[in-house]
């Protein structure tokens, strides 16, 4: 696929349905931050951020804009790991998973009733039903 390119740089682009992907470690502090292209998930808008991701449970956003996936990471950093969903730059819905960032220490059903929610934002912003 072509990725649209804007001063030197590559861009997302949601008519196509390429989105930017970072993956930052969270083990180390290296500061390694991985970036990509994601095309296939749907999101039109904003950004969804996850430390769970096996097998490295780094963090992993992807988002169609910086500044939706910067408030993403930062909610997560916040939580010290979870889920999270942005738009429009602020935080719509999260998961905290303080457990090694994989795991909560809330109720089950309050877990469950979390993650419906936090799938009903992302399928409002366009991410595909699979």
């Amino acid at each position: 696929m072509e990725v649209p390119v804007t001063e030197g740089c590559f861009v997302a682009d949601q008519e196509q349905d390429i989105l930017k992907i970072a993956v930052l470690e969270r083990y180390k502090n290296t500061g390694n931050i991985g970036l990509g292209f994601v095309h296939g998930l749907g999101l039109k808008n904003g950004a969804i951020a996850s430390t769970v991701a096996h097998d490295s449970h780094n963090l992993i956003v992807i988002g169609t804009n910086d500044e939706d996936m910067l408030a993403a990471i930062n909610e997560i950093k916040k939580l010290q790991g979870g889920l999270a969903v942005a738009y429009g730059g602020q935080i719509l819905g999260a998961l905290a998973l303080p457990i090694a960032g994989l795991m909560s220490d809330d109720d089950v059903y309050v877990v469950g009733d979390k993650l419906k929610f936090l799938l009903k934002l992302t399928r409002q912003l366009g991410v595909r039903e699979y």
